[in-house]
């Protein structure tokens, strides 16, 4: 498996990492099993030290609520959700009925957005 880290999700936007680098204390944001790839985020990190300190709460399906784009995939979006960062969440891209040419630049890593969780399940 290869771990990558785009800039928005480092600590410091300036590290710089070798090949071989050992990275610990990372989120697991994506994982592509077919080409053996595993998006990371540092950033999030500090938000799940947070959190264990204070109860988790699932996110209510049905209700709406503000998320932030982490990750932005050819084919969905992996957001977190604003009121608990530790929550991630997918956005299927067709199910958005918007143009395709413009997706990378709508929804770029750390733009809000508003969503409605259809779904919700605490692992």
């Amino acid at each position: 498996m290869t771990g990558f880290i785009v800039n928005e999700q480092k600590l410091k936007v300036d590290k710089v990492y070798k090949v071989g680098d050992t990275i610990v204390d990372c989120v697991v944001l994506d994982i592509d099993f077919e080409k053996k790839i595993v998006d990371l985020s540092e950033r999030l990190q500090g938000f799940e030290e947070v959190k264990k300190k204070s109860e988790k709460k699932d996110g209510q399906a049905g209700g709406f609520q503000k998320a932030v784009v982490e990750l932005n995939k050819e084919q969905y979006l992996v957001l977190s959700l604003k009121s608990d960062r530790t929550q991630l969440a997918l956005c299927i891209l067709h199910a958005l009925c918007t143009e395709t040419r413009n997706l990378y630049e709508r929804y770029s890593i750390g733009a809000e957005i508003d969503v409605k969780v259809v779904a919700s399940k605490l692992a």
